[in-house]
């Protein structure tokens, strides 16, 4: 947590079977970082979201000023679907928040929050008070499931 600079590079690592949980992601969690993340997968992280309140992102978590650039990065089913009471949940494959991220060539599949309540947002990415460019990314199959909300891309 903090302090890496966009001369630290993440390259070719698959980061899997992870527990988002206390507020970390499952896959990589950057507070007050800015590294390069390239050729990477995030795949197949599970949210512990029962005791999670009021917190997201089950694959990516980008707090606290945040500055990372992924590209060419599999985001990939990266899900939570614990009854939790009726807490919420943001991003399933990312939640970035008070952060400013970029993605290139990124592939947003098959990531999912909900257990049907209606506090889920953002299937794929769910950015909060942030400033996020996704360039030729790719989104698809994202879900958030909840009695009104089922995007893909979430903004607030």
């Amino acid at each position: 947590d903090g302090g890496e600079s966009n001369q630290t590079r993440l390259v070719g690592l698959t980061l899997t079977n992870g527990i988002a949980d206390g507020g970390h992601a499952g896959g990589i969690t950057l507070i007050g970082a800015s590294p390069r993340i390239e050729d990477c997968r995030i795949v197949e992280n599970i949210g512990n979201l029962g005791s999670i309140y009021n917190w997201g992102g089950v694959g990516i978590r980008c707090a606290g000023g945040s500055s990372p650039i992924f590209t060419r990065c599999l985001i990939k089913k990266n899900i939570t679907t614990t009854y939790d009471g009726g807490h919420q949940h943001w991003g399933g494959g990312a939640n970035i928040s008070g952060s400013t991220a970029e993605f290139v060539d990124c592939v947003f599949d098959s990531n999912l929050v909900g257990y049907n309540t209606y506090y889920n947002f953002g299937g794929g990415v769910y950015c909060d008070n942030s400033s996020a460019t996704f360039r030729n990314c790719v989104f698809s199959n994202n879900t958030a499931r909840s009695e009104e909300h089922t995007s893909e891309l979430q903004s607030h």
